[in-house]
């Protein structure tokens, strides 16, 4: 879905092929080193984390804990969060204890493909243009229907 519509873009705004296949290339590294299990060290944490996403900035988007889920959503460049108000942050102590995804589908039928393909079609997400965020009282609320 997003290939044809990023594309699209680049065409419409004419960027030079090599430009936007050198951001590819960077965003790529820096997605995956976002990703990574790394704790580093404070000083090069505060100096890359003005720049690109660290595995710092973004594990705190992958807390169990929400608000903190709604938070540091950039991919490649840490400027979005802090300008539209996303940013979060966590002290490394707190993020050394931290799990890693909802607690609410932690049970092994969350794990299987289909389950994870089905999350943008379940209905718990009708109640999103409600204005508030739905509580999930227990796993069975996100099960799909057979």
């Amino acid at each position: 879905i997003q290939m044809p519509i990023a594309a699209a873009i680049v065409i419409a705004l004419g960027a030079p092929p090599t430009a936007v296949i050198l951001y590819g290339i960077f965003d790529a590294l820096v997605n995956a080193f976002s990703h990574a299990n790394l704790r580093l060290p404070t000083r090069l944490e505060r100096l890359l984390g003005l720049v690109v996403v660290t595995p710092h900035l973004h594990r705190v988007h992958h807390s169990p804990v929400w608000p903190e889920t709604d938070s540091n959503f950039g991919a490649t460049l840490p400027i979005w969060d802090r300008l539209f108000g996303t940013y979060r942050a966590k002290p490394p102590e707190a993020l050394a204890e931290q799990g890693i995804g909802l607690n609410e589908i932690q049970d092994s039928q969350t794990w299987s493909l289909w389950w994870m393909l089905s999350i943008p079609f379940r209905s718990i997400l009708r109640n999103a243009g409600q204005g508030s965020r739905k509580s999930l009282d227990a796993p069975t609320d996100l099960r799909v229907d057979p």
